[in-house]
């Protein structure tokens, strides 16, 4: 996502009514928030570039959300690995044994 032309405080200086202005204040968060977010994921990316050294001891998989454990796999067999696809938007983790 490249930044939005319209948002700069020049337009938001030259915007006519509040919806103009509301509307870049709007756009500027939500740049905002897509620059967050691809940041963050490239930390996680780069952490993650140390996991497949870590898997092959792994053995209990547990997906966590705002509810808590939503779900946990567990057998001393378990052999996981994980893959990003769909240009680094989904992850995928495998659960064999």
């Amino acid at each position: 996502m490249g930044r939005p032309e319209h948002i700069r405080l020049k337009n938001y200086l030259e915007a006519n009514t509040s919806e103009e202005r509301m509307e870049i204040i709007k756009d500027t968060f939500d740049y905002i928030d897509e620059l967050e977010r691809q940041f963050s994921m490239r930390i996680v990316i780069r952490q993650s570039e140390q996991l497949p050294a870590c898997l092959p001891k792994v053995n209990r998989v547990e997906v966590i959300d705002q509810k808590g454990r939503s779900y946990v796999n567990w057998k001393p067999t378990n052999k996981t690995e994980i893959s990003l696809q769909d240009d680094e938007k989904t992850l995928k983790v495998f659960i064999s044994g």
